[in-house]
């Protein structure tokens, strides 16, 4: 069927997206030490952003029709990606900063900026990026089932 197809695609995505980054940050750290946050800390972080791998694969072909469209729509996402990194140039107290939280990287960004700074906190942020990100997952295999493979539910 094409659900388990959908799955295990986004199952082996997600999990190359998971070990990879592991790995290099893990070189990286022990060749230069540039950040002191535990393995775990990065795993769960880089988790949660792995899940947006397949949301990104599977939103593609629903918004473009041709190669030329889909160009453009990697590009959309990508900016909508990137949208949170201007959380670096605001006061961390300002209290439109959450707004930033509408992008799914928005969060990893927050729970990013928390390990750092107190260790342990940024659990809660890194929890809500993966329920997002899970959130976005689910509905854009819905509507690829529905839409690509045209399945009713």
């Amino acid at each position: 069927p094409p659900i388990t197809m959908i799955l295990t695609r986004t199952f082996i995505a997600m999990v190359w997206l998971c070990i990879w980054p592991v790995l290099t940050i893990s070189v990286m750290n022990a060749s230069w030490q540039v950040l002191d946050l535990p393995l775990l800390q990065w795993a769960v972080l880089i988790g949660s952003l792995a899940i947006l791998a397949p949301v990104f694969a599977l939103a593609v072909p629903l918004m473009a029709k041709d190669k030329v469209a889909a160009v453009a729509v990697f590009k959309g996402l990508t900016f909508i990606t990137l949208i949170p990194l201007a959380m670096y140039l605001i006061e961390p107290d300002a209290w439109y900063r959450f707004v930033f939280l509408v992008s799914p990287t928005g969060w990893a960004i927050q729970a990013f900026d928390t390990f750092v700074a107190s260790g342990t906190g940024g659990y809660w942020w890194v929890l809500g990026c993966a329920l997002y990100n899970v959130v976005l997952l689910t509905i854009c295999v819905s509507l690829f089932q529905k839409n690509i493979y045209k399945v009713q539910n």
